[in-house]
């Protein structure tokens, strides 16, 4: 741009005229017009760029708070939940706490109460066994102070036996039935006096404690029973005035048995002898029987005859019947003749047939008598001599070991024998052991399982079952019951034999 001087006029050449100008301003003070419009634009633009950037900012800030403040929210509000949740959660577990508690409170009650009650039972059982135990004492010395005076008679010796059959011992030991009620009894008392809950009775120990509650009342009863009796028959032993025998009851009894069995052998034999002398009369007569054979044999052919006879006589009247419905008279004629015939005959024979049958009947009668006498004896002894070979013979060796070994112990005595030898068959008899019946049969295997048994070969003493049923002891024992049944039916069988033979004492 031309700069102007100020100090000179401005002309301007307009049609060769002269005009003067206006004098030009500085080139900075012309500009700064539009410096100032520029600088109000910017600041127009600044002013607004910063309200829109603030107003951006602004929104995106409170959007953040905003969202900060609903997480926030949410954060509270799912921790109130939560403490809700575990509120109600405690609450539960309280009430849950609280229903165990009642229920272990319950349960405690009711085994205390179980307990409380075998406990009660216990405390039955062991007076009625000490009322028991205390009865058989003076039984004891009842006996022992007027035994001598029963045994001297027969007839209250016999009044003895019966008194005894009636009122026979327990099949339980008291030792064991006490020792069962003194664990159920310190049970009882260390389960009730527990702070948790203890467990309740087994059906088992209150069926074991109720059967020996049972068995020993039974046992009081009878014995109470056979105490009165005792006493009576003592009082009339003494009333009597007979002096006292020099033996006690258990030994009057055996003698009482030896001398049964002394009679019974003499009866045998005196039996064998008659039998003997009965073999040779049938031997002396064996001639005249077979005559008397040859002679049944021809009445037997008479009689055949005779019976054929009848029976051609049946059919010829069977016959002329026919015949007379046909209306054939000479059929008829002939039959008739025939008929008469045959029935002279047959009367002609009738009294010699029927004498000599009847003879012939009699005789084979009387030959069968004594052939049926004969073969019954040489049975007997044959059968005596099988019994004899079995009584030996390893089987019942096996099944009766308990019985027939050499031992002291005898079943229903106080105290053992002198010398060793087999149980007695009579003392066996008097338990009730060879009673075929499930009591008998548990009976005997009392006896062979029996801890004071000192024979060698006793059955298992476990397997007594003492204190239980006696449905128990079947139900649950079969081996043993099957052992007791064989052994039974053998000393039914050879009981005598094997006291005569020396395995079993009388």
């Amino acid at each position: 741009m031309t700069e102007v001087d100020p100090t000179k006029p401005q002309e301007s050449a307009f049609h060769g005229h002269s005009v003067p100008l206006v004098q030009a301003k500085p080139a900075h003070q012309a500009l700064f017009p539009y410096f100032l419009v520029a600088l109000g634009t910017l600041l127009v633009v600044g002013i607004a760029g910063y309200w829109w950037m603030n107003s951006t900012m602004k929104a995106e800030l409170d959007a953040k708070k905003l969202d900060f403040a609903l997480e926030q929210q949410d954060k509270v509000h799912k921790l109130a939940m939560d403490a809700e949740r575990q509120k109600a959660e405690r609450e539960k577990d309280q009430l849950r706490l609280e229903a165990e508690k009642a229920l272990e409170e319950e349960r405690r009650a009711q085994h205390k109460a179980q307990y409380a009650k075998l406990a009660q039972v216990v405390e039955q059982a062991q007076k009625q066994l000490d009322a028991f135990e205390a009865a058989r004492r003076e039984r004891d010395e009842l006996l022992a102070a007027n035994g001598r005076e029963i045994a001297a008679r027969d007839e209250l010796l016999t009044k003895y036996e019966i008194i005894e059959r009636q009122h026979p011992a327990p099949q339980f030991e008291t030792g064991a039935v006490r020792a069962l009620l003194a664990t159920a009894a310190t049970r009882s008392a260390t389960l009730s006096l527990q702070d948790g809950v203890p467990a309740a009775p087994s059906p088992e120990l209150e069926q074991s404690v109720g059967t020996a509650l049972a068995e020993t009342t039974a046992a009081l009863k009878s014995q109470t029973a056979s105490n009165q009796a005792m006493t009576a028959l003592a009082a009339e032993a003494v009333e009597d005035g007979v002096p006292a025998a020099d033996v006690d009851i258990a030994e009057a009894l055996l003698l009482r048995v030896r001398r049964a069995d002394q009679d019974r052998l003499k009866v045998i034999a005196e039996a064998e002898e008659r039998g003997r002398q009965e073999a040779k009369r049938q031997i002396d007569e064996v001639a005249a029987r077979e005559a008397e054979e040859n002679t049944k044999i021809e009445v037997d052919a008479t009689t055949r005859a005779f019976d054929q006879q009848q029976e051609t006589i049946k059919r010829l009247h069977d016959q002329r019947e026919a015949a007379q419905k046909a209306k054939d008279e000479e059929l008829v004629r002939i039959l008739n003749a025939q008929l008469e015939k045959e029935i002279a005959e047959l009367r002609g024979q009738a009294g010699l047939a029927e004498a000599e049958v009847k003879v012939a009947e009699a005789a084979a009668s009387a030959k069968k008598s004594e052939k049926e006498l004969e073969a019954e004896r040489i049975a007997a002894e044959t059968e005596k001599n099988r019994l004899r070979e079995k009584a030996k013979s390893r089987e019942v060796a096996t099944a009766l070991a308990p019985f027939i070994g050499k031992g002291y112990w005898q079943p229903g005595r106080a105290q053992p024998d002198r010398d060793a030898a087999g149980i007695s068959l009579t003392a066996i008899k008097a338990e009730g052991a060879l009673d075929p019946s499930p009591t008998g049969m548990r009976q005997l295997y009392h006896i062979g399982a029996n801890p004071k048994n000192d024979r060698p070969g006793g059955w298992s003493k476990d397997d007594r079952m003492v204190g239980k049923p006696l449905e128990a002891w079947l139900k649950n024992k079969p081996g043993a019951r099957d052992t007791a049944r064989k052994a039974q039916d053998l000393l039914l069988e050879l009981g005598d034999v094997l006291v005569e033979v020396g395995l079993l004492s009388p």
